[in-house]
């Protein structure tokens, strides 16, 4: 199963006209691709978290591994990696181009 969460919680509960990155392509294919060169045993069951810092002109500017289970692993990482070369769109605020995070998040065992 895979997912991307909102981040900017507060943008949402204030109903303002904001529209976070967006990952282009899919979050599956990118996994299964990775999965074929990694050299990592992937666990049957597991999941990671990261953010996605995305600037105005669509550009990765950072990520971050917020969280992993199991523990220190590398799904982090291993999911940083499959994301590393991605496409993003930025985030829109009221319809213009913005930096913006977004987090991406994946349940390995279920891709």
């Amino acid at each position: 199963m895979i997912s991307l969460a909102t981040y900017d919680r507060d943008r949402v509960g204030k109903l303002t006209n904001y529209v976070q990155p967006q990952l282009i392509g899919g979050l599956r294919r990118r996994l299964e691709a990775a999965d074929r060169t990694t050299t990592i045993n992937l666990p049957a069951k597991g999941a990671a978290e990261v953010l996605v810092n995305v600037g105005e002109h669509s550009e990765v500017t950072s990520t971050s591994v917020v969280a992993e289970n199991p523990k220190d692993i590398g799904l982090g990482d291993f999911l940083i990696g499959a994301i590393k070369d991605a496409q993003f769109t930025p985030a829109y605020n009221d319809g213009k181009p913005a930096a913006g995070t977004m987090n991406v998040i994946a349940n390995f065992g279920e891709y």
